[in-house]
């Protein structure tokens, strides 16, 4: 019997607009207080925002964010199953261990920097009085 090993995500490269995000990060370019990234689904909006937001939290290890869908149950499929597949990779210790991605609350990790909150709107009242540096 031969033991799959899990391969590290692939190097990611934003293209167009979206390399614009990292540009905010290195301080090339003047951060908006509001950004909008459209396209049509399977574009790879999902993934560029993930790298950006874990590129976030290695450059500001105190950061805290959020990310936000209008239910926190439909957050599963759609953006944790990108985040915990193509941006942090399997392996990733904030993903080993702990609960599932359906039951988990955020994502905090050392080599990650800075913690990821989830939610949704359908529970608003578990986000109030709550700081953060961004909203996803």
């Amino acid at each position: 019997m031969i033991a799959l090993e899990a391969s590290p995500p692939a190097v990611y490269h934003a293209h167009g607009e979206g390399a614009r995000m990292f540009e905010w990060l290195d301080g090339s370019r003047p951060a908006p207080l509001e950004a909008l990234y459209e396209g049509v689904a399977g574009c790879g909006k999902t993934r560029l925002v993930g790298e950006w937001i874990k590129a976030v939290c290695n450059q500001y290890p105190q950061s805290k964010g959020l990310v936000l869908r209008e239910t926190r149950v439909s957050l599963n499929d759609s953006f944790l199953d990108i985040w915990e597949n193509e941006v942090l990779g399997p392996e990733h210790a904030s993903v080993l261990g702990g609960p599932s991605k359906e039951h988990r609350s955020k994502y905090e990790h050392p080599t990650l920097g800075g913690s990821v909150v989830l939610g949704g709107f359908d529970n608003p009242t578990k986000l109030f009085s709550t700081q953060y540096n961004w909203v996803f």
